[in-house]
């Protein structure tokens, strides 16, 4: 019985004691710390532990509950970090799946469909940027229409327009220099710069906007201004005027000349006028003259010589002057050159014609000494008004003798 007895002591002491081993182990972070490894010291002895007896048997119970409890709890912390992260790693997964293009056939199908809108947006502003560039192609090919009609119809704009760009310069004429005994040494002087002269006139016609509106025009117009810096006489005053004619060409031509010859065209204001010499020919002509002007009592007396050439070519002729005036001491007083242009209208291609002409004067009794010196305007202006009355005149006179050619 007693045997018994030790028997059931014994098994509950062992159970006990394994209950605390394994608590112990459990609680230990290392197992080198717990003294069970061979060789080492036992804070446990096996004797001491069965001779405990009841107190030992009451301390397990106690320590085992305890034990039990703890255990549960951190089983259960770890089954709720388990779940936590299983959550996570599901999230994760989802965004995974989510950012990788194509994984299903849902994304394929957003993924062909944005494809697809933008290729259509592409399509619409290139079909918009070629309905523009077919506009402006057609407002282009309309202006360059519009001025080839304008530039087709009008020869002469056109002859105008490649003149000024061909680059045609004018010829300067030369300033007198020194004093001149007589008319002849005038008239010598004279035929050096006439070529000059003459070579100017495509000059004189391309670069005045006047003559270009005319071309298009049958009004008659003039117009007179001051020159500061003409490339051809320097300083002057410079008269422009289109004149049209209701006489054909054949009959204008010869009317101009010898109202040119006549000074019905341009000529001094003479109070006396003397013709000293003249030498004509059918297409030029030279006179010496002197003549006075001013006060009939104190009036001024010059020599002057002027020269007249008449050039021309199929459909036009060219009349061409100029002359100088020379005080009695020898020295100059007044210079001018003069063109005129005879051409059949563009408008009336059967009847009439059109006189263009252009005068440039120089002296220092117009204010306007010639070369490069300085204009005094006072006089210049004063000269202006009076140039352009005559000019009018002359155009008055022209029109009465083509009426009365008819």
């Amino acid at each position: 019985m007693c045997d018994d007895v030790v028997a059931f002591a014994e098994t509950e002491d062992t159970s006990s004691l394994l209950q605390d081993v394994l608590a112990f182990l459990d609680n230990c972070e290392d197992a080198s710390d717990v003294g069970l490894l061979p060789g080492g010291s036992s804070s446990f002895d096996s004797t001491q532990s069965f001779s405990s007896g009841p107190v030992k048997k009451r301390y397990g119970k106690e320590h085992s509950a305890e034990y039990d409890r703890h255990r549960r709890e951190k089983k259960k912390a770890e089954r709720e970090a388990l779940r936590n992260q299983v959550v996570q790693y599901e999230a994760q997964l989802e965004l995974l799946r989510l950012q990788k293009p194509g994984n299903t056939q849902e994304n394929k199908k957003w993924g062909w469909i944005h494809a697809a809108t933008m290729e259509e947006e592409k399509r619409h502003k290139a079909e918009e940027l070629n309905r523009q560039l077919k506009g402006l192609l057609f407002q282009q090919l309309n202006t360059a229409q519009i001025l080839r009609n304008f530039i087709a119809g009008q020869s002469t704009l056109t002859e105008h327009v490649q003149s000024v760009m061909g680059g045609r310069a004018p010829c300067p004429v030369p300033m007198p220099t020194g004093s001149f005994a007589g008319l002849g040494d005038i008239a010598m002087y004279l035929k050096g710069v006439f070529k000059h002269i003459q070579a100017s006139s495509d000059y004189v016609f391309a670069s005045s906007p006047l003559f270009s509106e005319a071309n298009s025009s049958d009004a008659l117009m003039s117009m007179c201004s001051i020159k500061h810096r003409d490339p051809i006489a320097g300083s002057c005053i410079e008269l422009l005027s289109s004149t049209p004619l209701d006489c054909g060409y054949d009959v204008a031509v010869p009317m101009l000349w010898e109202m040119l010859l006549t000074r019905q065209i341009f000529g001094p204001e003479a109070v006396h006028y003397e013709q000293k010499s003249k030498h004509l020919t059918a297409n030029s002509a030279e006179i010496g003259y002197t003549f006075s002007f001013g006060a009939a009592d104190e009036p001024t007396a010059l020599n002057g010589v002027t020269l007249m050439g008449k050039f021309e070519k199929e459909g036009s002729a060219l009349l061409v002057w100029t002359s100088m005036l020379v005080q009695r001491n020898g020295l100059p007083s007044m210079r001018s050159q003069g063109w005129i242009s005879i051409t059949r209208p563009l408008k009336r291609l059967h009847k009439g014609t059109v006189v263009r002409m252009c005068s440039r004067l120089s002296g220092r009794h117009f204010g306007v000494p010639g070369g490069y010196t300085d204009v005094n305007i006072t006089v210049a202006k004063k000269h202006q008004l009076l140039v352009k009355s005559r000019i009018e005149r002359a155009q008055q006179r022209m029109v009465d003798l083509a009426e009365l050619q008819k």
